[in-house]
């Protein structure tokens, strides 16, 4: 009794964090997602499983989500998106919320294609005339993007209520936390600014980078209130 009695006053361990797990709904939404990213490009793109194919190269597209949390009649997921060729893999964050899972899957997808997808579709395709931005932004400025010496490619920014980042300003700020010739990869940053005061979330590959965090939070952001998402994609080395 004295045994059970100790075991019952033994403290509990922490429950272990989320963990990602592969999502078809998700994986499917994502491959139609980058499928019109190529098309908006002028290239025609075939839809499979966990890929697509366009001009005869093949590119990996997969979901992967948290559990989804489901509170007021509200549904609200989050994970990544991982996109890769035969060198190199990118993984972009996901986000969205909706009244159903089905419905945030669709609206995530939605912002992360213009967030995020595109600027991986234009470093497959053709990083210097940026065929999926001009889809979008036909007017688009010639502004070379560099970070720890290496070409960077822009998302469309989602910043809400419409506001103006000069992304060449914002990366030299971001400079110092990353080395010289930094692996091709994804930065992501979720910026929310409430009450003057702004909270700043990073991250690089799908996981947290408190290095570049704190690059960015020294960085003088727009002021009013708001909520903005930004991607950049680190170009592989040139040939």
């Amino acid at each position: 009794m004295i045994a059970l009695a100790l075991l019952g006053c033994t403290p509990t361990s922490p429950p272990a964090p989320p963990t990602r797990s592969p999502d078809a709904d998700s994986t499917r939404a994502a491959i139609d997602a980058v499928c019109k990213l190529f098309e908006g490009a002028d290239r025609d793109c075939t839809r499979g499983k966990n890929k697509v194919s366009v001009d005869g190269h093949e590119y990996g597209v997969r979901a992967e989500i948290y559990p989804v949390q489901s509170g007021l009649g509200m549904a609200s997921l989050r994970g990544v998106v991982i996109l890769d060729d035969s060198e190199n893999t990118y993984i972009t964050r996901l986000r969205g919320f909706g009244g159903t899972k089905a419905e945030a899957v669709e609206r995530s997808m939605h912002e992360w294609a213009l967030v995020s997808g595109l600027a991986v579709v234009d470093t497959w395709l053709a990083p210097a005339d940026r065929p999926a931005l001009r889809a979008i932004e036909p007017d688009l400025p010639a502004i070379d993007l560099k970070l720890g010496g290496r070409a960077v490619l822009r998302g469309w920014p989602y910043f809400q209520p419409k506001g103006v980042i000069y992304h060449d300003k914002l990366l030299t700020a971001l400079d110092p936390a990353f080395p010289q010739d930094p692996p091709p990869g994804v930065i992501s940053l979720e910026v929310v600014r409430q009450r003057g005061e702004t909270a700043v979330e990073c991250w690089f590959q799908g996981e947290p980078h408190e290095a570049l965090c704190e690059a960015a939070r020294s960085w003088t952001w727009p002021s009013a209130e708001y909520e903005l998402r930004l991607a950049y994609v680190v170009q592989p080395p040139t040939p």
